[in-house]
């Protein structure tokens, strides 16, 4: 991988990290972005570091059902969750929250050609919306 690229992802990674954990600091958890929605079940995208503590935070409400994972590797990263490729017929959820960063256009669209019409979410937009919900400010992006 181009060694500019990866340094670039990292930076991104951390900096969301950093924001998600100032949330997190003033009580905000990533539960509300769904609730606010009406959403009962969701599928990660990625089970990278950043799919893992999402799922990790989401699990411990006990408010939404992570239906499965969906990953390139196929790799299992908990043997309650189902991990699938995108080439499969996939259960129905209310979403799909899609982690990796750096990519997620060209993820959107692998899961609309694979998929066809669902409702898609970046982690980052998820962090986005619950800052400026709640007025939590950001390197990241400017808060109107």
């Amino acid at each position: 991988m181009n060694p500019s690229f990866e340094n670039e992802r990292n930076k991104k990674k951390f900096d969301l990290m950093c924001q998600w954990m100032k949330l997190k600091i003033q009580g905000i958890y990533l539960i509300e972005f769904f609730q606010d929605r009406g959403f009962q079940s969701i599928a990660i995208f990625g089970m990278g570091e950043i799919g893992q503590l999402m799922y990790d935070e989401l699990v411990m409400e006990k408010k939404l059902t992570i239906q499965y994972a969906i990953d390139q590797s196929g790799i299992q990263y908990l043997e309650s969750l189902p991990v699938y490729c995108l080439d499969k017929d996939l259960p129905k959820v209310d979403a799909i929250v899609i982690t990796p960063v750096l990519i997620t256009d060209q993820l959107e669209e692998q899961i609309y050609e694979s998929l066809g019409e669902c409702v898609t979410f970046v982690f980052e937009e998820i962090l986005y919306e619950l800052s400026r919900k709640h007025g939590v400010a950001s390197s990241l992006w400017r808060i109107l």
